[in-house]
C-alpha cells in the first residue's frame, strides 16, 4: 500500500540529473527485442547474401554423401562418423553469417544508449541474492509482461514462417527426385521466404519493445515534487552547480535588459567605454529610471540597439560614469542627479518636439 502511495507521488518527469546518475547504475532502457530483430537481421542478410557461396560449398561437401551412399556405414561409429563431419561443415559454413550476428546483437546495446559500463551494476549486493526480492521480481508486472511477450512472439513467429513456406510444402515429398543444385535452389527459396517474414514479424516487435521500455524506464523514473526539491537543494550545494546557475541568471538578466533598450527616451555615454539608458513616464515615475546600463562590449551593444530604434544617444562622459556608479539596474536615479539628467531629458524632449 505504502509503495502504491509513493509510486502515485511520482508525477514529475525525471531531471537530467536523476537520468545521469541512473545511467552511472547501469539503469538504462534496452529493448532485448531489438537486439534480437539485429542478429535476425544480420543474420538473414548474410545467408541471403552469401547464399551462392553457402550452396557452392554445400554441393561440395555432401556430393560425396549423395553421389555414394553405400560407402556410409551403418554402424554406430560410421553415423557418428557422418555426423560429425556434417556439423562441421555446416559450422564451418555458418560461422561468419553467426559471428556477424552475435557482434551486432553486443553492439546493439550501444546504439541505444552508448557505449557504457556500469561498475555498480556488476557490484555484489545481498539484495540481488534475497529469496524476497527475488520471488518479488520473479512474480512482478514486468515479469508478466515479458512472459506474455516471450509466448506471443513464440506463437507469431512460428506461424509466419509456416505460412511464408506453405505454398512449396508441397515440394518436400519429390525433394528426392530433384539434383543437388535443384534440392539446394528449393531450400534457398523457402528459407528466403521463412527469414523475410520472420524479420518482418521481429521488426514490429522491436518497434513495440523499444517504445514501450522507453516509456517504462522514464515511468519507473519519474520524481515526486518532494524528491526535486530535495535534488535542487543539494544541486545549489555544488559550487560548479552554483556557478552555471549564476551565468543562466546573468544571461538571462542581460537578456532583459536589452529588451528594455528600445523602451528607453535616451542613451548616456562617456562615449566608448559606458553606456546608460533611462527611461522616464511622468505619470507612473518620479523620476528617470535605469533600464540597461554596461561597460565596453556591453555598452557597444547598448548603443547598437539603440540606433537600430531610434534612441537618442547623448554624450556626457562624467554623467554616464557617475550614473554607472551609483545607480542600480531598474532604479530611479537620486536627487544629487536630478539637474543634470533633467537637462538631458529636456533636451531629448526638444529634439522630439515633446514638451517638457
Amino acid at each position: 500500500m505504502s509503495e502504491d502511495q509513493d509510486n502515485s507521488d511520482k508525477t514529475e518527469e525525471p531531471t537530467q540529473r536523476r537520468l545521469e546518475e541512473a545511467r552511472k547504475k547501469g539503469q538504462i532502457a534496452v529493448s532485448r527485442e531489438l537486439g534480437s530483430f539485429l542478429m535476425m537481421l544480420t543474420l538473414s542478410g548474410s545467408v541471403l547474401f552469401l547464399s551462392p557461396w553457402l550452396m557452392h560449398k554445400t554441393s561440395l561437401s555432401l556430393v560425396a554423401f549423395i553421389d555414394h551412399p553405400n560407402a556410409i556405414e551403418l554402424s554406430g561409429d560410421g553415423v557418428k562418423k557422418v555426423l560429425v563431419a556434417v556439423l562441421g561443415i555446416f559450422t564451418a559454413i555458418l560461422a561468419t553469417p553467426i559471428l556477424l550476428a552475435v557482434l551486432v546483437a553486443i553492439g546493439s546495446s550501444v546504439v541505444q544508449n552508448g557505449f557504457l559500463i556500469s561498475y555498480d551494476a556488476l557490484a555484489p549486493k545481498l539484495e540481488r541474492i534475497s529469496l524476497v526480492k527475488g520471488l518479488g521480481r520473479l512474480f512482478s508486472m514486468r515479469s508478466l509482461v515479458e512472459l506474455i511477450k516471450g509466448i506471443f512472439k513464440i506463437v507469431l513467429v512460428g506461424a509466419v514462417a509456416y505460412i511464408s513456406v506453405r505454398p512449396l510444402l508441397h515440394t518436400i515429398p519429390i525433394m528426392h527426385t530433384l539434383s543437388i543444385e535443384g534440392m539446394l535452389a528449393l531450400l534457398k527459396m523457402m528459407t528466403k521466404r521463412m527469414l523475410i517474414g520472420i524479420c518482418l514479424v521481429l521488426g514490429f516487435i522491436a518497434i513495440v519493445d523499444f517504445l514501450y521500455q522507453r516509456f517504462e524506464f522514464m515511468k519507473s523514473m519519474r520524481m515526486s515534487r518532494q524528491d526535486i526539491k530535495d535534488e535542487l537543494k543539494q544541486s545549489e550545494g555544488d559550487p560548479e552547480i552554483k556557478s552555471r546557475l549564476r551565468a543562466l541568471r546573468s544571461e538571462r538578466s542581460r537578456k532583459r535588459m536589452m529588451s528594455a533598450v528600445p523602451k528607453a527616451d535616451v542613451i548616456i555615454t562617456n562615449p566608448t567605454h559606458y553606456a546608460i539608458a533611462l527611461q522616464y513616464d511622468r505619470s507612473t515615475m518620479k523620476a528617470p529610471r535605469v533600464v540597461a546600463k554596461g561597460v565596453d562590449i556591453i555598452a557597444a551593444k547598448i548603443r547598437e540597439i539603440a540606433k537600430e530604434h531610434d534612441v537618442p544617444i547623448m554624450r556626457n562622459p562624467p554623467l554616464a560614469r557617475a550614473l554607472y556608479d551609483t545607480v542600480k539596474l531598474d532604479e530611479e536615479i537620486p536627487e544629487k542627479h536630478y539637474h543634470a539628467v533633467a537637462e538631458v531629458i529636456s533636451y531629448v524632449y526638444q529634439l522630439k518636439g515633446v514638451a517638457a
